[in-house]
């Protein structure tokens, strides 16, 4: 059973049509990938094509970002002309292009393979812990824009982090999904779901939602105003 699965299964909880939007490519258009890179695609990765490497039904759209196999052979040929003495495959693969960035890639970090964004046609910044965190993160999101209510808050202090927030949230009594990293939390609560993003820029950024306006906004600024936030209504 691939992560994928478990994914589609978590998208019937709030989007029961997401699987039908969704296509995955063959092996043949995945060996062209290695082919391209001289070197595996990881296996994560290999499950994710296998199951969306056609359409991810609108899972990156937010993200700018495109992953399917003609977007990932773009983005290997674009690093192998541009920086082709420092490309090396074996740890660092591309597999999106990024419409205003260049792409994402998964690198290897000791024993992990984290997403990271593609930066002059090397590894940049982090993005995520692996291609599932940041796909259930995305998931995330995307059933936090279902809801019937949204609030955000913002906090500008560069000094803050997401783990400050999670030991906020703890305190009262909310827990973490398995998929937080960080650069995200997410947690599920009663009444709520909650998502606080790292920026690329400085601070941090946090979605709420849930079917009751009040209790969103007074749990907005329960957790945001200790650290100097600001709360806005989404819907």
């Amino acid at each position: 059973m691939s992560w994928t699965d478990d994914l589609f299964a978590y998208f019937g909880q709030f989007d029961p049509n997401f699987r039908r939007r969704v296509k995955g490519t063959s092996d043949g258009e995945i060996q062209q990938i290695e082919r391209a890179m001289g070197a595996p695609v990881l296996q994560v990765h290999r499950e994710y094509l296998g199951a969306m490497g056609v359409s991810d039904g609108g899972l990156f759209q937010s993200s700018r970002a495109r992953t399917n196999v003609a977007a990932v052979l773009d983005m290997i040929e674009t690093v192998k002309e541009e920086n082709p003495t420092a490309a090396d495959f074996t740890t660092f693969k591309p597999i999106a292009i990024g419409d205003v960035y260049e792409g994402w890639a998964v690198s290897q970090r000791g024993g992990e393979w984290p997403v990271v964004f593609i930066d002059h046609n090397l590894p940049g910044e982090f993005v995520a812990q692996s291609l599932p965190h940041l796909a259930f993160s995305t998931a995330f999101a995307m059933r936090i824009r279902e809801s019937a209510h949204e609030v955000s808050f913002s906090i500008r202090a560069n000094n803050i982090q997401v783990s400050d927030l999670a030991q906020q949230a703890a305190g009262l009594g909310i827990l973490p999904e398995w998929f937080c990293d960080q650069r995200s939390y997410s947690a599920v609560c009663p009444g709520a779901l909650l998502q606080i993003q790292k920026l690329s820029a400085k601070g941090l950024h946090g979605f709420i939602g849930g079917p009751d306006l009040e209790f969103l906004k007074n749990l907005a600024e329960v957790l945001a105003k200790p650290f100097g936030g600001k709360v806005s209504l989404e819907k």
